[in-house]
């Protein structure tokens, strides 16, 4: 309104005037903080300047490049001046920095800061793989870990499990970065689980997949199926087997005899695939059993048995008798026993003779005792005897 001496004019027109929006300064005194191998924190402290407007939201920035190339971070609207980043990368060097939103304006990115994650065990070895495999081992190896998360590999430890993985068991192995090794003592036909753990500095990482491998069956021979006799005598007989036929080729047969079945002797022979054998020395009538295995550079076969027993034969000679409770006109004479020639003696036969010339038989019962009193002599006359 206008005032002269009379006094005021009447209000003009309103007018409606803004000033202008001030600058939003950058978030500033970036820090990190709790720093792991995969994590940490990120704080600041908010704009000085907001223009006059509240602030909306922080864009969190990240580069791990040393500022070349920069990235927003995904995380959720928030006025916090804090953030807790995860999913890193470690021993890896990142930059970060902080963008201020209002309603209508965007700031500078604040001064960048820097932080290295820690380093970390080792991802998985790869790639288990078999060769070389016998029925008592095997050789294993493995590729490197894809990545070994800022600390070089310093060994790998090896487990196996001979029951599906119920139960495992480390290895013995020198510290190495080898990505293989020998596996020695085995069990022939037995399946094994196998997997790798590779260390570094910080320490054990996970275990690669568990990888199964069968060792080969042992490959002995079978028994051989028949054993038969022939050509029995009194001191001797023959052998003969079925041959047997064995993946691994037979290379020897053995045959062992045994009189009780409990101890048993090699029969003599030499290393040899024939399948019959002579054996003598015996005793006549007498019964014997024999077994026969095959043999293969695996092992030996289980034995087939069999029994025979020899022929019998007439009693070999007594010893010369002796005399003794000698009278007038008696005489008591005694022997040994002959061996049976394997059949039960039943009877002694004793002949007496005046000089030698010719023989009669004393008459006397059958008897198997070895001795016997014979009478009726004449005094004073020399006798001779004899027995069978």
């Amino acid at each position: 309104l206008a005032i002269n001496g009379l006094g005021q004019s009447p209000y003009s027109n309103e007018l409606s005037v803004s000033t202008t929006i001030g600058s939003l300064s950058s978030p500033r005194n970036l820090e990190i903080s709790q720093v792991s191998s995969s994590s940490l924190i990120l704080s600041w402290l908010a704009p000085t300047s907001t223009g006059g407007q509240a602030i909306t939201n922080y864009l969190v920035e990240y580069s791990g490049d040393s500022g070349l190339t920069w990235a927003e971070y995904t995380k959720p609207v928030s006025t916090e001046t804090f953030l807790a980043l995860s999913q890193l990368t470690p021993a890896k060097t990142y930059s970060f920095r902080v963008v201020a939103i209002t309603s209508s304006a965007t700031s500078s990115p604040s001064t960048a800061v820097s932080a290295t994650t820690l380093a970390a065990v080792p991802s998985s070895p790869r790639s288990l793989a078999f060769s070389a495999a016998t029925k008592s081992s095997l050789t294993l190896s493995w590729q490197a870990p894809l990545n070994t998360n800022g600390s070089a590999i310093t060994n790998y430890q090896v487990e196996i499990s001979p029951n599906n993985g119920s139960s495992w068991s480390m290895l013995d192995k020198p510290i190495s970065t080898s990505n293989g090794m020998n596996v020695t003592g085995l069990t022939a036909g037995t399946t094994y689980q196998f997997k790798v753990y590779a260390l570094n500095s910080v320490g054990r990482g996970e275990a690669s997949e568990a990888k199964s491998i069968t060792t080969a069956q042992v490959s002995i021979p079978s028994a051989p199926a028949s054993v038969t006799f022939s050509n029995n005598r009194a001191t001797s007989f023959s052998i003969t087997w079925s041959a047997v036929s064995s993946p691994v080729k037979v290379r020897n047969y053995i045959v062992e005899i045994s009189r009780d079945g409990n101890t048993w002797n090699a029969a003599p022979k030499r290393t040899s695939t024939v399948t019959s054998l002579s054996i003598g020395n015996l005793l006549p009538g007498t019964n014997y059993k024999l077994r026969v295995a095959a043999v293969n550079a695996e092992g030996q076969s289980p034995f087939t048995q069999a029994a025979i027993t020899t022929l019998a034969t007439v009693p070999s000679a007594s010893a010369k008798p002796t005399a003794s409770e000698i009278t007038s006109s008696s005489i008591k004479l005694s022997w040994l026993a002959p061996t049976s020639g394997g059949s039960e003696i039943t009877n002694y036969l004793v002949e007496i003779s005046g000089g030698g010339s010719s023989w009669t038989e004393v008459s006397k019962p059958i008897s198997t005792d070895t001795a016997l009193n014979i009478t009726g002599l004449k005094p004073a006359t020399k006798y001779m005897f004899r027995l069978k």
